[in-house]
């Protein structure tokens, strides 16, 4: 039975060893200029926005999972749109069917900032 819950698949995204990481600006949060996707580090765990959806890998070389948005850290949901390769809004125009701009849940100031 479908009930209607479209998820998007996991980037196919492979982090073999531990990537080169450059530091956002004011925030604990890393990411990685090499990569082809969007790839953030914080607290020791990999995040990409891919499709409409947050995943989550606990290694370098761990497995993709879905999170739901409001289990992202609040630093990820906040870094600026200018350190994603594929922006928020690109991907809502490549077909993603539930997406909240990152750090932008109920506006500017949603409640998670």
């Amino acid at each position: 039975m479908n009930i209607g819950i479209n998820v998007a698949p996991p980037p196919a995204l492979i982090v073999a060893s531990p990537p080169h990481v450059v530091a956002v600006p004011n925030s604990p949060v890393h990411y990685v200029p090499s990569s082809n996707y969007n790839l953030f580090v914080h607290g020791g765990r990999y995040y990409s926005f891919h499709n409409g959806s947050w995943f989550f890998a606990a290694s370098s070389g761990g497995s993709w999972s879905i999170v739901a948005t409001e289990r992202v850290p609040k630093p990820v949901l906040a870094v600026p749109t200018t350190y994603y390769k594929i922006p928020p809004g690109q991907a809502k125009k490549m077909g993603a069917q539930s997406f909240v701009p990152p750090g932008q849940a109920n506006g500017p100031k949603g409640k998670y900032h």
